[in-house]
């Protein structure tokens, strides 16, 4: 661990002085990044960093973020990350709240990385179990943290992203999360008044819960989509699923009944986003790796060809962990899974 802190704060004094002046929400490239990727919301093509930084401690799950890997992204054809991130288990649990400065150098290479190498990065506050549980008694934690933040990042490029927080759910009902995210972009305004912001709805980000989630007016916000559709398929043999060992084998055929129940649901999205003018994306979707290797290619690329069709961006789940697309250890990705995702 001590090894890892170290590592990062090498990188981040290296990157800061070779590249800081390319960092800044004021540099002319910036802009051309910006508009390839939200010109429509459709041009995103990103993949989560998932299982690095939201696990408990920073490489417990068996992943650690390294340099190499954003210039493997960007050289594949993606033009996003998703870098998902466990402050919660970082920040004090007294006022003022503050989050251990170690682990801020941690986050601050890893953003530094992806923006050094023309990749949009969106910062997702990720795993925060406690507010789920009981929001009102996290409310002024969660909104510490991002006033911290916030004011961290502020001078970083606009390319940087905050995505508010990962899947609301359990005690986070609609009211609550519409209440507390309207909050929280009120207080990341305070420093960054022009920063894109992400933000979903309950129930785990889902589909349905667009219809129900609220967000203020604001020219810079951006919707949230997840979507592991048939779940069955995507999650199965999951560990972490109770009873997914009995779906093993479960296959996506691309048959009309299975592509339907599919658009169906993106058609939902895709009107809402239009009804409501909020660009969508979807930050996360993906199949385990060991499912049929036949079926996730084509429930990959059909879900990613379908989003982009109705101006929807996406992020896979994930780079190289249980639903990866890319072996760390050899540094290769599985060429089916790519060429399923970059669409020649």
């Amino acid at each position: 661990m001590k090894h890892y802190y170290k590592i990062g704060l090498l990188i981040t004094i290296a990157m800061a002085i070779q590249s800081c002046g390319n960092n800044t929400q004021n540099n002319s490239s910036d802009s051309s990044v910006e508009s390839r990727a939200f010109g429509t919301s459709a041009a995103m093509q990103g993949i989560n960093l998932g299982n690095a930084l939201d696990s408990p401690t920073p490489g417990e799950w068996g992943l650690t973020i390294q340099p190499q890997y954003f210039e493997s992204i960007k050289d594949a054809g993606f033009n996003a990350v998703r870098i998902p991130v466990r402050f919660s288990a970082h920040a004090d649990n007294d006022f003022p709240y503050l989050i251990d400065p170690d682990f801020m150098l941690l986050v601050d290479s890893v953003v530094r990385q992806g923006l050094s190498n023309g990749l949009i990065v969106i910062l997702d506050m990720h795993h925060y179990d406690e507010i789920m549980l009981d929001p009102a008694s996290q409310r002024d934690r969660y909104l510490a943290m991002w006033k911290q933040l916030a004011e961290y990042f502020e001078g970083f490029s606009s390319n940087l992203y905050f995505e508010i927080l990962n899947e609301p759910n359990g005690q986070m009902d609609a009211a609550t999360w519409n209440a507390l995210s309207a909050d929280c972009i009120q207080t990341i305004r305070e420093s960054n008044p022009k920063r894109r912001l992400l933000a979903g709805g309950v129930d785990y980000n889902s589909i349905d819960a667009l219809e129900q989630l609220v967000l203020p007016a604001d020219k810079n916000l951006t919707a949230v989509v997840h979507f592991y559709l048939p779940f069955e398929f995507t999650h199965q043999g999951a560990s972490w699923v109770e009873g997914s060992t009995q779906w093993i084998g479960t296959t996506w055929d691309e048959n009309p009944a299975e592509q339907q129940a599919i658009t169906t649901q993106l058609d939902r999205a895709a009107a809402w986003s239009m009804q409501n003018q909020i660009p969508l994306v979807m930050t996360e979707f993906g199949s385990i790796s060991s499912a049929d290797a036949a079926s996730r290619q084509r429930w990959t690329a059909f879900l990613a060809r379908e989003t982009e069709k109705r101006n929807i961006g996406w992020f896979y789940w994930e780079f190289c962990s249980e639903f990866g697309v890319y072996a760390c250890e050899q540094g290769q990705w599985d060429p089916d899974m790519l060429e399923a995702l970059i669409n020649p």
